[in-house]
């Protein structure tokens, strides 16, 4: 079972709006888009980080954020979050997935 897009897209939208700091003049912005195998939610916003430790922790706890709020709809599909750079040039991804046995 895929995760309907609205519900991923309310997902993620929660996490941005309870993540700090997101407006420093200077930094980077980076962008966060994440797939569910199915649906496609691109990130239009994008987060402001300092450094590409700071945009793997971001990563990191959005990632947590969703699997613990959307965890009766992980399944077998593999999840994927790309974060490109302001430029759209892959600086990371991270991949998630959950087999039932």
């Amino acid at each position: 079972m895929q995760l309907p897009g609205p519900l991923l897209a309310k997902c993620f939208t929660a996490h941005r709006n309870a993540s700090p700091g997101n407006g420093f003049l200077g930094m980077p912005r980076f962008y966060f888009h994440v797939d569910d195998g199915g649906h496609v939610i691109p990130d239009r916003d994008g987060f402001v980080l300092p450094d590409i430790r700071a945009v793997r922790a971001e990563a990191i706890s959005a990632a947590g954020e969703m699997i613990r709020d959307l965890h009766r709809a992980l399944t077998t599909s593999e999840w994927r979050m790309d974060v490109t750079n302001a430029a759209g040039q892959p600086v990371l991804t991270l991949r998630f997935s959950a087999e039932e046995h």
